[in-house]
């Protein structure tokens, strides 16, 4: 899935890895692309997100 969304919005897997484990913050237009990747609203993916840094498990990916 991190490949599919990485290539839909034109980054690298690793990239989005960091953006799910909250070692990275995507920048406005990084979350616009995100969003629509996913469509999803951009609030869906910013309001009540709690940040769990060095806390990345298999489990923690995007689902479509």
């Amino acid at each position: 899935m991190q490949d599919r969304l990485a290539g839909r919005i034109g980054l690298e897997r690793p990239t989005v890895q960091r953006y799910e484990c909250g070692e990275r913050d995507p920048r406005f237009t990084g979350l616009l692309l995100i969003a629509d990747a996913l469509g999803a609203p951009l609030a869906d993916l910013v309001q009540g997100c709690p940040r769990q840094i060095g806390r990345c498990t298999a489990a923690n990916t995007i689902t479509t």
